[in-house]
């Protein structure tokens, strides 16, 4: 099933992803804030490769390929309201059901 994952970067940014099939880890991610929630550590390991998956800079990825290999492949699923230059998009249409995942990153 396609997951809608909505990425809270507080207070800054939300960054919101339709990821087609996604893995099963994703789940553990529901409901995470990074530096506000005490997290197990497979949702650590979990928010980590989420990190990852998500990337778009090479040198921000917290694991190597081997660990995640799903590394920056999930920045192509991005959607938004604007895009780089400030532009407003046009709407995103998803036809089927999503599983939703909330989380995020208190800066």
């Amino acid at each position: 099933m396609d997951t809608l994952v909505v990425y809270e970067l507080i207070p800054e940014d939300t960054r919101i992803f339709v990821v087609p099939d996604a893995p099963e880890w994703l789940d553990l991610c529901h409901g995470v804030i990074v530096n506000s929630s005490n997290m197990s550590d497979e949702q650590d390991a979990a928010m980590a490769r989420l990190h990852d998956a998500i990337q778009k800079n090479p040198k921000w990825y917290q694991e190597d390929e081997e660990k995640h290999p799903e590394r920056g492949q999930w920045v192509a699923h991005e959607v938004g309201v604007f895009d780089d230059n400030g532009a407003v998009l046009p709407p995103t249409v998803h036809n089927g059901p999503l599983k939703v995942v909330f989380c995020g990153f208190y800066l």
